[in-house]
């Protein structure tokens, strides 16, 4: 991944953020669109009080990164990640509790297509395609992962 890393930084096609409760959208442009970066368990608490039932913002407990090790790391819990342009309609997030909305124009599109997956010898492997709701969290909550994301503009 480390060429599209440097590639993307030359060409000026990549942002990055960290969000947290001081900051809980990052906003942004690439590739002509206006793009707004929002914690997912954010997001998805505000959609389930929409409809009536209230939910905890509260981090989960962080999990340890090392098992029997010297002193234990804590894994982070807040959202942070980057996207990259690949083409006018495709970017790929890199990234952990993370999802986005595409603007242009003054109108939110539709996003198209996802897949989550990673590069094996500088090409992309499709590991899953997200469907349906999946689409509303693009990365885990609990971990990192990569997205490909098209939308239709």
């Amino acid at each position: 991944m480390a060429p599209h890393l440097a590639a993307a930084q030359r060409d000026g096609r990549i942002d990055g953020f960290s969000l947290d409760d001081d900051a809980p959208e990052y906003g942004f442009s690439l590739a002509g669109l206006n793009i707004t970066a929002l914690g997912s368990q954010r997001l998805l608490s505000k959609m389930f009080l929409d409809a009536g039932v209230a939910i905890s913002l509260e981090p989960a407990p962080a999990l340890p990164e090392t098992d029997g090790g010297f002193m234990p790391a804590f894994s982070e819990s807040h959202p942070f990640g980057l996207v990259i342009a690949e083409s006018d309609d495709t970017f790929l997030l890199v990234g952990q509790g993370v999802s986005l909305r595409f603007e242009a124009e003054g109108r939110t599109l539709e996003v198209d297509h996802v897949e989550q997956g990673s590069f094996v010898d500088g090409q992309w492997h499709c590991s899953k395609v997200l469907n349906g709701d999946e689409r509303l969290t693009l990365s885990p909550m609990d971990g990192i992962s990569a997205a490909r994301i098209r939308v239709l503009r």
